[in-house]
Formats: C-alpha cells, structure tokens, sequence
C-alpha cells in the first residue's frame, strides 16, 4: 500500500465524512480483491495509479460503484475528453503545442481528438472528479474536469478528501510547486488560469444539480 493509499483510508475511516448531496454519512465498503480490481481494469481498458489502486483494495466509499451501470461510468470515463472536444468544436478552446488551428470545426475536433488520444487517462473519483490513471506515479493529483475548465483539486488523493469532504482546503503545503505534474492536464490547468471571459458550459446525463469547483 502506498503512503498516500494509507493516510486516505485512515481519514476517511476517522472523519466519516457526510454528502452534501444526499445529507447522509458516506458508506465505507470492503475494498475490492485483486481480481475484482483487474476486472474493473480490464472491462473498461486502464490501469488505476498506485494510490487509487490501494486505496479501492482497502476500502470502496459508496461515492462510486464500479460495479454498477457500464452505460454510465463509461460515459464518466469518456466526458474529461468529450467535454474539451465539445469546447474546441464551438471556438473556445486550441492548446497551442497541437500546430495552428484548423478553420474548419470538424478539423479541428479530429486534430484534437488525436492529441488527445494520446493524454493519459482520468479515471473518476466522485462525480467531475478525477485522477490520472498508471502509468502515473503515486502522489499523482486530483483534477476538478468541466470541460476546459479544469482545474487541480487535491494535491494528491489526501488533500482531495479533505478539500472534498472536509469542506476547506488543507493549509499545508498546497501549492503548484508540489504538484505532480500530469501530461496535458497540468497544462490545461495553467492555461485555465490565465483564460478570460466565461466559457460555454454542458452538463452530462449523470449530473444533477449543479457542482461548485
């Protein structure tokens, strides 16, 4: 189990923290088995990262069940990308190092498209959150993803659960500094921060209500 696997657990089981969605207190299941943890792998083609690989074989907060509706969890897997795609179609989006921008939208979507194919996975957390899937080192961060509005919410798995679930965000070393960079993400957070204006929004089907990040 990794460190950071080690000190999530233990604040979830400490803290028992409770969804400001539903008003109730967050239920901690048994933690999957190896080959549970590889069935999820295989069935939807990735690889958790160290940190949420040990933590889902400690422990499965009800958040997300991964044995639950395939329709909708690959939906989840798929809406970090579709989501940025949907923004570079309509205008608001390019990421530079891709080359000049084609003129033509459906262009310009194949082209990033491609580019992006090639970005590591987001795995989902708890709703638009999400975490890099392996090759990803553990200590990897936690991304808030709305389109291209994407921005880090946890330094790592630990600063996530408290900035998540203990409503503020943790005053010890929460900085860029010490952030782990990921491929393409990290980027899409330093260019979110110097965008201007406000930026079309959609929202999936497994949304409901509105998220604050």
């Amino acid at each position: 189990m990794t460190d950071i696997a080690r000190r999530a657990v233990q604040l979830l089981k400490t803290t028992k923290p409770v969804d400001e969605q539903t008003g109730r207190q967050v239920v901690l299941r048994a933690g999957m088995s190896k080959d549970q943890l590889h069935q999820v792998e295989d069935r939807y083609g990735f690889r958790f990262n160290p940190d949420h690989a040990a933590f889902l074989r400690r422990v499965v907060p009800d958040w997300f069940d991964w044995f639950g509706d395939e329709k909708d969890i690959r939906e989840r897997l798929a809406w970090p990308v579709e989501g940025l795609l949907w923004h570079v179609e309509v205008g608001c989006y390019w990421h530079e190092p891709w080359g000049p921008r084609p003129s033509d939208p459906a262009e310009a979507v194949a082209t990033a498209k491609d580019h992006l194919s090639q970005a590591p996975v987001l795995v989902p957390i708890y709703c638009h959150r999400y975490l890099p899937a392996a090759p990803a080192p553990s200590g990897s961060p936690v991304f808030s993803v709305w389109q291209s509005d994407t921005i880090y919410y946890g330094r790592n798995l630990v600063d996530y659960l408290r900035n998540e679930w203990l409503g503020s965000r943790s005053s010890d070393g929460y900085s860029d500094e010490k952030i782990t960079r990921v491929p393409f993400w990290s980027d899409l957070v330093d260019e979110n921060s110097i965008a201007e204006g406000p930026r079309p929004i959609i929202f999936p089907n497994w949304v409901s209500g509105v998220f604050e990040d």
